[in-house]
């Protein structure tokens, strides 16, 4: 497993910073542990070094406009979430019109019961 440290209080552009480093070491979703400081994961490796991916990062504004709204809500699991779906949109640009994702459904769900 890879460390994705955030800070205590982590912010969007907190996870976007790690995210980057995420996809720059080509790490599966399933591979990372997102963690805040203070956390501990008796599996998770030694955070990895800050990277620049190797390809440019697609992301539609769409999923900037989620990820933003999702970052400030209190799920522990939302940066885990928030990475599977950015590392799919790698693979599939259309992603966000694809009303069949689990993921997508998920955080579309999750956006409209957020206050």
């Amino acid at each position: 497993m890879i460390s994705a440290n955030l800070p205590r209080i982590p912010t969007f552009d907190d996870w976007r910073g790690a995210a980057r480093n995420m996809l720059a070491i080509a790490a599966k979703p399933d591979e990372v542990v997102w963690r805040t400081e203070g956390e501990t994961d008796l599996f998770a490796s030694a955070p990895t070094p800050n990277l620049q991916p190797a390809t440019p990062i697609f992301v539609p504004r769409a999923f900037i406009d989620i990820a933003g709204k999702a970052a400030l809500h209190n799920d522990p699991h939302r940066f885990a979430l928030l990475y599977r779906i950015l590392w799919h949109l790698q693979q599939n640009r259309a992603l966000m019109d694809d009303a069949a994702d689990r993921d997508i459904v998920h955080q579309r769900a999750r956006e409209i019961r957020s206050p």
